[in-house]
């Protein structure tokens, strides 16, 4: 998940949508008249049409071990801004930038409270982001901090305990050195840095953020070191969690990318360049792990695409694995103009006013999106999972919008459900409130709700278990918010 710390992007992975993709599984426009349908939990505004809407199922699955492992996973919280957060801002002392601390983005500490809560209220997997910067050590050893390995074996057995099942990624050592550095000069210019420091800003930024595709591409030694790295990194982990069992997932990386999200000129003018370096980061990652042998030998891994966009697996090479035990991890905030960019547009979907929401990345989108996944790899039994999503909290008193980001809760989570794929909410804790990239759904040291928590929480767990044969993605789609 984008950091708090940075300034907000409008992500050009959504600029690209196309609202138009079509797949097998095309699900026809009910018609526009309004009725008095079932509104997203009440309120003005009504959905569907007057002819009773044709029934139209969700896509048939195949019956193989994808769709098994991925009903096996079902849906998930993210513990977010946790143990990924760590101070990162200009102002920082040198003595504590790039340190991660799991309080210091505004959630307290995790206990197994949070983690029996979120339980009860029907969760069955937890994504646990961990970042790690500053506590490896020095080459050749790369020794990760005993202290740092304890907590947050600490905190996955606090999950476990609970009944969850577990996938934990190594998450901010990514470097977004564009994005960083758009924001480094834009401070320059406006009078809050001088000039004459940031080369120092800069070698500050690069030591923390490793995972630094933008200068690897380029320079073959740096990418030698860094897959070095990589090796020393998650060799310690898979032999410090060798005993666990499968309800155990690894996933190597986040949303590895130059900062510029797939619009930057280098990536733009050969995308397989960069890509080839993450493919090779993950062959690395899958080797060190099975490596280790024991219960790694056959645990799940995880592997993203570019900025783990769906729209960059056709660049994605899956490493050899014998185990045959990987699966495709993607995250989806599209469109950004609605979700988690700073225009927090009211509507979304079809239902929505032109004037009032993104141009693109409507229901359709999600639907090709999705349905590629599910012929590219799950029909070739090779399992998917949305390791994140999620819409920035609205003010709940604002009915219009309030109803338009419950429809899109339900509608990702339900068509998530429909392909098959496990589906991970992004929650950042932290301050009660809403507003661009705040996701704030429950007290991260208790699991409880916060204010407005309880309803998107309910809506995104209703909407992948909820088996009543009539209750479709068509269904969703009918029931679409209107005003």
């Amino acid at each position: 998940m984008k950091k708090l710390l940075l300034t907000l992007l409008v992500l050009p992975l959504c600029l690209s949508c196309s609202g138009g993709g079509k797949t097998g599984y095309v699900i026809d426009a009910p018609s526009t008249k309004p009725n008095s349908g079932n509104n997203n939990g009440g309120g003005s505004g009504s959905g569907g049409g007057t002819t009773p809407p044709t029934v139209v199922k969700d896509p048939e699955l195949p019956d193989n071990g994808a769709v098994a492992r991925m009903k096996e996973m079902g849906v998930g919280w993210n513990l977010g801004n946790n143990l990924d957060a760590l101070p990162d801002g200009f102002s920082d002392s040198d003595a504590k930038y790039g340190w991660p601390d799991e309080t210091c983005w505004g959630n307290k500490k995790a206990t197994q409270q949070t983690f029996t809560t979120i339980k009860s209220y029907g969760f069955t997997f937890v994504r646990i982001p961990v970042t790690w910067t500053r506590f490896i050590g020095p080459a050749p050893d790369y020794t990760l901090d005993a202290q740092r390995l304890d907590r947050v074996e600490e905190v996955i057995n606090y999950a476990l305990n609970a009944g969850l099942r577990v996938v934990m990624d190594t998450h901010h050592d990514e470097c977004w050195y564009l994005d960083w550095l758009e924001e480094l000069d834009e401070r320059i210019k406006a009078g809050k840095i001088s000039a004459d420091k940031r080369d120092y800003y800069i070698k500050r930024y690069k030591e923390v953020y490793w995972l630094n595709i933008h200068d690897a591409v380029n320079d073959e030694a740096l990418n030698t070191e860094i897959k070095a790295r990589i090796k020393a990194v998650w060799t310690q982990l898979a032999n410090r969690f060798n005993k666990y069992d499968d309800r155990l997932m690894f996933e190597g990386f986040n949303e590895i990318n130059d900062g510029g999200w797939g619009g930057s000129d280098d990536f733009e003018k050969n995308p397989a360049r960069q890509c080839n370096i993450l493919n090779q980061w993950h062959k690395v990652f899958v080797e060190a792990v099975r490596a280790t042998g024991g219960n790694n030998a056959t645990r799940w891994l995880g592997i993203a695409p570019y900025a783990a966009n769906p729209k960059y697996v056709k660049y994605l090479e899956l490493p050899q694995d014998n185990a045959k035990r990987l699966m495709v991890s993607f995250h989806y905030y599209d469109p950004t103009d609605f979700t988690i960019g700073e225009k927090q547009y009211s509507d979304w979907g079809h239902t929505g006013s032109a004037a009032l929401k993104a141009k693109k990345g409507d229901e359709d989108y999600v639907k090709s999106t999705f349905g590629d996944l599910l012929e590219r790899y799950v029909k070739k039994d090779i399992p998917v999972y949305l390791g994140e999503f999620g819409c920035s909290m609205r003010n709940k008193s604002d009915n219009r919008s309030w109803k338009f980001y419950l429809y899109w809760l339900e509608y990702v989570t339900k068509a998530a459900r429909a392909y098959g794929f496990p589906a991970g909410i992004w929650d950042s804790g932290g301050r009660d409130t809403y507003g661009p990239e705040k996701h704030c759904y429950t007290d991260h040291s208790t699991g409880v709700f916060l204010s407005s928590g309880e309803i998107p929480l309910k809506t995104v767990i209703n909407a992948w278990t909820n088996e009543d044969p009539s209750y479709t993605l068509q269904s969703v789609y009918d029931k679409a918010p209107v005003f």
